[in-house]
């Protein structure tokens, strides 16, 4: 917006400076803004990404636990395993 020209010269350089200062202050709101924002967006991101690690983990102590559990299942059926490697079962008749 321009000062109208019949104003007198301290009138308009006043009208100018004040427009300046309001394009300034609402540059400055729209970058607190923005920053504001991505502060937000940033502590929402250290959510997402604890909450993620916290699930990996969790997955991760249960893979190990599923592990443990196969290995001790296979140690207590390796005797059989083994007595049967040794020993094949007879093999199925041929059908005609």
């Amino acid at each position: 917006m321009k000062a109208p020209s019949r104003w007198p010269a301290a009138s308009r350089r006043f009208f100018g400076a004040s427009q300046s200062l309001a394009e300034g202050a609402t540059e400055q709101a729209a970058g607190l803004e923005e920053t504001s924002s991505k502060s937000g967006r940033d502590v929402f991101h250290d959510q997402t990404e604890r909450r993620q690690r916290q699930q990996a983990s969790t997955l991760a102590a249960e893979a190990k636990k599923a592990a443990n559990n196969g290995s001790e299942a296979m140690g207590a059926e390796w005797p059989a395993l083994s007595k049967i490697l040794r020993n094949p079962p007879m093999k199925a008749a041929k059908i005609n």
